[in-house]
């Protein structure tokens, strides 16, 4: 098991294998090519489900990178705290593999981690067999990249400059 000394903790959630579905592993590569601050560790969560629990121990600040379908165009960026979310109201999951960010946030609140949970979220445009990105998807992988490493630059605030919001 991965050893997370870090503060803040990027998982990238999804399956490589589907297309559009793998956008949060696509994003964590390109992190993990990038100078990071100290406090930060990227991992990639792929399908881990529930075993993504055991690697929150220490975290203060949870970042979740995952495709999300909310009816926007195709590589629509949506940046929110898990606060932010009706989960309730939102019955179905926002993500498309086995334990998702909806998930992902009750698994976590229900074992106790309290910290802050933001959650980045990529419009898929093609979920289906096979490993590359569709197009619009791709096209909006720096955008990603930027917003992500913006976040983490910014600890406790979510600037949302150049992205969408999840309508609830």
């Amino acid at each position: 098991m991965l050893e997370v000394i870090a503060i803040r903790l990027v998982v990238g959630l999804g399956n490589l294998l589907l297309g559009d579905e793998g956008i949060g592993l696509h994003v964590i590569q390109q992190l993990s090519k990038q100078q990071l601050p100290r406090d930060v560790q990227v991992l990639d969560g792929g399908t881990l489900g529930p075993a993504l629990i055991g690697y929150l121990e220490g975290v203060e600040q949870l970042y979740l990178i995952d495709a999300m379908k909310n009816g926007g165009r195709p590589g629509s960026i949506y940046v929110l705290a898990a606060e932010e979310v009706d989960w309730e109201k939102n019955s179905t999951p926002l993500s498309m593999h086995q334990l998702g960010v909806t998930e992902t946030v009750a698994l976590a609140r229900k074992v106790g981690f309290d910290r802050p949970i933001t959650i980045i979220g990529v419009e898929p445009e093609h979920i289906g067999y096979g490993v590359e990105l569709a197009p619009s998807v791709k096209k909006s992988m720096p955008r990603v990249v930027e917003t992500v490493t913006r976040l983490l630059g910014m600890p406790g605030n979510l600037d949302r400059s150049g992205c969408e919001e999840l309508i609830q």
